[in-house]
Parts: C-alpha cells; structure tokens; sequence
C-alpha cells in the first residue's frame, strides 16, 4: 500500500486480497469479486445499484460484499483501517495476513467489526502478539 493510502478488498475465509481504487466501484466491475475467491452471487445482487459514494446505495454494496466474507480496508496515512461483519476469528487472521504484507511494527491498526458494533485499535506488532500467541484479540467496546 502506498505511503498506506491505498485500499483492498480481503477474502476472510483464506487472505486473498486485491488492492482497488474505490470499495465499490471495484465490487461492481465484473470479475473482481471472484478474483479474490468470493461468489458470483455477491456481483449478481450488487451490480445494478448505483454507487452514490457515500450515500445509502454505496452502503448497500460495501455490507453486501462484507456479508459474503469481505473484509473493508484502507489506509489512512499511519492508521490502517479494517472493517467487517464476519465473526472477528475469521476476520482476524486474514487481516493478519494482509498486514505482514504493507505494515511496520508501529502501524496502528483500528479493527471495526460492525456486526458486533465493537472496534479495538492496536499497533501491529501488539496486534501480531494477541493473534499468534492467544488466538484472539481482546475487543473492548470504544
């Protein structure tokens, strides 16, 4: 990710990601989706919704892709920001996938699992250590 700016959509169920420009724009573009190991199905339900950026369409195609596995990311500048709403067990591990790729031990991390309406924000070298030693990260409600 360049100076962590960048975005990606990540397949929760096995870390495939690919980076794009804009979350839904890129969803819609035929392909995509499958690219990173997701259904077809999650295209065929969003393909025709127009992308208000940043209105309740927009929305509708970010949780659609989310529901299917997922997972949101984008940095922003030193903050690296994921969101889902699959079980954070699942969502976890690809992340941590993701992360070896693009951070420094020092990049904040800030995890947004919307189903559960929790956020935990560590640094990735903290984050590694509750991910590989204990198999879960605490979630504080912020």
């Amino acid at each position: 990710m360049t100076n962590l700016r960048q975005g990606a959509w990540i397949n929760s169920a096995d870390g495939r990601f690919a980076l794009i420009d804009e979350h839904a724009n890129w969803a819609k573009r035929p392909g995509n989706l499958e690219s990173i190991g997701l259904p077809t199905s999650v295209w065929e339900t969003i393909r025709d919704i127009p992308n208000d950026y940043g209105g309740e369409n927009r929305k509708r195609i970010l949780l659609a892709v989310m529901s299917a596995g997922g997972i949101r990311i984008r940095g922003h500048g030193n903050v690296v920001v994921f969101e889902f709403t699959c079980d954070s067990k699942v969502a976890l591990p690809a992340c941590r996938d993701v992360l070896r790729e693009i951070a420094g031990q020092l990049t904040l991390c800030r995890f947004n699992n919307l189903s559960a309406s929790k956020t935990v924000e560590v640094t990735y070298d903290s984050f590694l250590s509750q991910v590989e030693n204990a198999g879960d990260v605490d979630w504080p409600t912020q």
